[in-house]
């Protein structure tokens, strides 16, 4: 009986160590799982500047909480709906970008902004240059960065009670840019940031545009 009792008592011992380490291995795998390197792209504050100007602020995100991530380049491509033109043929110049409203973190890469309106595919595109380790900024985490605010004017005024419908380009197509960022990690040579496991983009905007609501001419 002594012995039978040893036996169980062993048995619960390895079963309770068992489970310990059980749950420290997927308490290990979770945390590897989250401290993935990854960035959200976003969209937001559009609004409607005068009757044929919007403007709306770009930001971006490093969701890694573990390793050390620098930003050393970003594009994002944004696409919207052609019926707010109005019959508008805004040139490839009246995508802009305002200097000085970006995070002084990001300064560098401001200073090498690249914005350009494709008219034939209602495509807005922002590109920088690539900025090398020593330069690149670091990004702390769940911290949003303001890339800068941006106005896109049409030739004439926008269509009434018309929505821009923003959506981030989030597939390779020709004559678009994806929205990417290209990252260093923990010092490491860059890595991109292109597709669904490594960024997310969100869009935040609900303008409605020459609506009922008076805007300044």
């Amino acid at each position: 009986m002594k012995i039978l009792i040893r036996n169980t008592k062993f048995l619960m011992s390895n079963t309770a160590v068992l489970k310990i380490v059980l749950i420290f291995c997927f308490l290990l795998e979770m945390q590897l799982c989250f401290s993935q390197p990854h960035v959200t792209m976003s969209l937001q504050n559009c609004a409607a500047v005068t009757h044929k100007i919007l403007a709306f602020d770009l930001y971006i995100m490093n969701d890694d909480t573990v390793n050390s991530t620098q930003l050393a380049a970003l594009a994002f491509g944004i696409n919207y709906d052609s019926l707010i033109l109005n019959g508008g043929a805004p040139a490839s110049s009246t995508f802009a970008f305002q200097p000085g409203t970006e995070d002084s973190t990001l300064t560098l890469l401001a200073n090498n902004y690249l914005t350009l309106h494709e008219l034939s595919f209602h495509h807005l595109k922002l590109n920088t240059q690539t900025l090398n380790h020593t330069n690149a900024p670091v990004l702390i985490p769940k911290m949003q960065y303001k890339v800068g605010r941006f106005t896109f004017t049409n030739s004439g005024v926008w269509a009434a009670n018309s929505s821009p419908a923003f959506a981030m380009q989030l597939m390779a197509q020709t004559n678009h840019t994806l929205c990417i960022a290209l990252i260093y990690i923990n010092g490491n040579p860059s890595q991109t940031m292109n597709d669904s496991t490594e960024r997310t983009a969100i869009v935040s905007c609900n303008l409605i545009l020459n609506g009922t609501c008076t805007i300044p001419s």
